[in-house]
């Protein structure tokens, strides 16, 4: 599991428990990682809005992993891009698997669309997370809704 020191990662863990998404159902949590995953590629996005999606990305993903209680895995030998990982850890939810391997995979992936737009990754993360950490809001249908929009 993702140590709760105060690395960005850590930071997310304590933000997802404080509003109980450790909890909360995997299967709906990855509906928000494929919503954060198409807002990356949006095509009307500025740079700033990408680096954001990136990072939104990159918290939806350790949130996942969070909820499943696996730990974060990188492949040995890594095809660069997301090569369909979305559907596998969609696969892996459904059948109850462990998606460690592929949430590293699409972390190393990540790490490379911050790259291809010449941006530091934990910058990314971090102009993410400042924008939630203070968010307040609700879960409803097991989704975490930010107040705004309730």
């Amino acid at each position: 599991m993702i140590n709760e020191s105060e690395s960005l990662d850590g930071l997310i863990v304590q933000w997802a428990k404080a509003r109980k998404l450790d909890t909360a159902d995997p299967a709906r949590q990855f509906l928000k990682v494929i919503e954060e995953f198409y807002e990356i590629f949006d095509p009307n996005n500025t740079s700033e809005l990408t680096i954001d999606a990136i990072g939104d990305y990159h918290i939806t993903l350790i949130i996942l992993a969070l909820q499943t209680g696996c730990d974060i895995e990188y492949p040995e030998h890594y095809i660069e891009g997301f090569s369909n990982v979305n559907g596998r850890i969609a696969a892996a939810i459904a059948r109850g698997k462990s998606v460690g391997l592929l949430i590293g995979e699409a972390i190393l992936a990540n790490v490379g669309m911050a790259t291809d737009i010449n941006v530091g990754y934990a910058c990314c993360i971090a102009q993410a997370y400042n924008e939630i950490k203070d968010r307040k809001g609700e879960i409803r249908n097991g989704v975490f809704v930010k107040e705004e929009d309730l």
